[in-house]
């Protein structure tokens, strides 16, 4: 019995992570997958190139469907986990997503243990915080993205802290910032935090011609170097097949509040912080005047800067990895603020969160070693809390009367049971964009009949499907229309009515 307890105590950490791993783990499976389907129209773009990605269609994201639309509003990493993930499982898209996103945090816990050994448990709580959770939770692409930016940030720190870091190291960091930047284009950003060291190894060598300062300086500038003109051919891509170089026109919206965007941007940032300790803090963050939200953030940013700073030198792993973290919270503030995107919230400050939590455990952890006594008493009460939660959730997911997501599935297929394959499905404008449609019948697009007022229009702008679906309501707006031909009104009525809807037919005999 003493020998067991001698064991237990000394994989208590690895027992730890284990319980972070399988309480995630439960939590997507039951929330996001049993209890509710969780996806957003970004969610949606995902899956849907996914789902072409393990037809083998590649770029094409309504390859399925027939079209050529290239996939550009989203770097591909993202949506090639998934299609991997859900080749190698043989299961549908959505619940690849919620296998990829265990693995992500699988592969984080996992680089926690070999770098941080028995406090591996202590950082792990990083995971815990509510912002990585609703990340896990729905599709999208930030899990992954912070896994990248983890990796990054412990490279880099690995070669400034080190006095000779072999060419490997830089190769990985190159390697790391690539699929940063393939996972969310905001990733480039990781070579400004480079850029920051360059020019402190620059600075350091006019000054007293320390030529091994000059060897991280080009190790570092060939790592940005090749990296960066990837990413520029990448983006060169995008704007040959589709127009722009990432999907969309995201320069300054003429009509943006930014007052109201400036309120925003101080709810997330004081809700950043009580999403650290797992607190939903929106309603009450939401009625605090917006200058104290500002002055409770600025107070703590800059204690937070002044306690690292005094505790940890320049090329610390701590430091690189707070600095990685700052300079993201810089860049996605100034970036917002300058292109048309959705507002602030904890999808955007998340990445950086999660970086400045470990580097600030790493800093408390070089500074204070606490009784082992106290230690063990700690993770036993945290492992009893998550074994709680995860047979809660386990109950709960039992009791679920249908699995959410088949369940729409179920309703998708009997909505649209008369929809032919390689169908446009016609809408009257974006507000009834249906975007769960892209994922649930991949083999169709929908798209707008009051561009075309004749047949021949039609088949110009439809041509790629083998058929049209209207709607019966928007079938009847189009006959009473004036500015419709006569010609695709009596294809129309000829058609005849189907369910729910007008279908019709544009394969040529």
């Amino acid at each position: 019995m003493k020998r067991f307890g001698t064991i237990l105590e000394k994989h208590a950490g690895d027992v730890f992570l284990m319980f972070v791993f399988l309480y995630m783990a439960m939590r997507i499976y039951v929330d996001a997958y049993l209890h509710e389907t969780m996806m957003s129209p970004d969610s949606c773009g995902y899956l849907r190139e996914a789902l072409n990605l393990a037809q083998g269609n590649g770029f094409r994201c309504d390859g399925i469907a027939g079209y050529g639309t290239w996939f550009a509003n989203w770097p591909i990493m993202y949506p090639l986990t998934i299609a991997l993930v859900m080749v190698a499982a043989k299961t549908n898209v959505y619940l690849a997503s919620k296998i990829a996103a265990m693995l992500v945090i699988a592969v984080i816990l996992v680089i926690m243990r070999l770098q941080y050994r028995e406090k591996a448990w202590v950082y792990s709580l990083c995971v815990l915080n509510l912002g990585f959770i609703n990340l896990a939770e729905y599709t999208w692409s930030e899990c992954t993205f912070i896994l990248f930016l983890f990796g990054f940030s412990l490279v880099l720190a690995h070669i400034v802290s080190k006095e000779h870091a072999g060419v490997i190291w830089y190769a990985g960091l190159g390697v790391l910032g690539t699929c940063a930047f393939l996972t969310r284009y905001i990733g480039l950003y990781v070579w400004f935090v480079a850029g920051i060291y360059i020019l402190y190894y620059g600075f350091c060598y006019i000054k007293n011609r320390d030529q091994q300062k000059v060897r991280k300086m080009a190790g570092l500038i060939a790592s940005a170097g090749v990296a960066g003109c990837l990413g520029l051919a990448y983006l060169a891509m995008n704007k040959k097949m589709n127009g722009m170089a990432s999907g969309v026109n995201r320069g300054i919206n003429p009509n943006e509040d930014y007052l109201q965007l400036t309120k925003d941007l101080a709810d997330s940032l004081l809700t950043e912080i009580f999403h650290v300790f797992g607190i939903n803090a929106s309603p009450l963050v939401t009625n605090i005047w917006f200058v104290f939200k500002f002055a409770i953030v600025a107070v703590i940013v800059y204690s937070l800067i002044r306690y690292v700073g005094k505790r940890c030198t320049w090329n610390s792993e701590a430091s690189v990895i707070c600095v990685t973290g700052a300079v993201y919270y810089v860049v996605i503030i100034v970036f917002r603020y300058f292109s048309s995107m959705d507002t602030f919230s904890y999808r955007f400050f998340e990445p950086a969160t999660f970086l400045i939590c470990v580097g600030l455990l790493e800093t408390i952890g070089e500074r204070k070693e606490s009784k082992k006594s106290r230690e063990n008493l700690l993770k036993g009460l945290l492992m009893l809390i998550l074994a709680g939660g995860c047979i809660t959730m386990c109950i709960n997911g039992f009791e679920q009367g249908e699995n959410s997501y088949l369940a729409n599935e179920q309703k998708y297929t009997e909505q649209y049971s008369v929809v032919p394959e390689k169908s446009a499905v016609i809408i009257r404008d974006d507000s009834e964009y249906d975007y769960w449609l892209m994922v649930y019948r991949p083999d169709t697009i929908q798209g707008y009949l009051n561009r075309c007022t004749s047949v021949e229009e039609v088949y110009n702008y439809f041509g790629q499907s083998d058929y049209v679906c209207i709607p019966s309501e928007l079938s009847e707006e189009i006959l009473e229309n004036d500015e419709v031909n006569e010609d695709l009104k009596e294809w129309i009525e000829s058609a005849g009515q189907t369910g729910d809807f007008v279908i019709l037919n544009l394969q040529k005999e």
